[in-house]
């Protein structure tokens, strides 16, 4: 494999962070480091649960990409063009499974 060669993208809008699993159902995620939730999102997280957040919105992250190998030029080239862009985790063999590490959360591509 080609180290840092694109193997997916997912584009995060409506219905939330599940839409990570569309290029490949048969994968799951690992995130320990999401991208800063905007203000506006934070305050409708005061009245609604914070599982259901990511489930509904993209909390801060328009588009997931998978990488073979080392990220490192993804994301330089992400950056150069004026976006955020960071590594956010990894890939993992539980199918459809999305764990944020940070808030403890497991969200399922089936929790809808």
């Amino acid at each position: 494999k080609k180290n840092g060669l694109v193997t997916g993208m997912a584009h995060i809008t409506g219905g939330g962070w599940r839409n990570i699993f569309r290029p490949n159902p048969q994968i799951g995620f690992h995130i320990e480091n999401p991208l800063p939730v905007p203000e506006v999102l934070m305050r409708i997280a005061r009245h609604v649960a914070l599982d259901e957040m990511y489930r509904t919105f993209n909390m801060g992250m328009g588009l997931a990409v998978t990488v073979s190998g080392s990220p490192d030029t993804v994301v330089d080239t992400f950056r150069a063009h004026g976006f955020v862009a960071q590594v956010l985790g990894y890939v993992t063999d539980e199918p459809s499974k999305l764990f944020l590490a940070p808030l403890e959360m497991t969200i399922r591509d089936q929790d809808i």
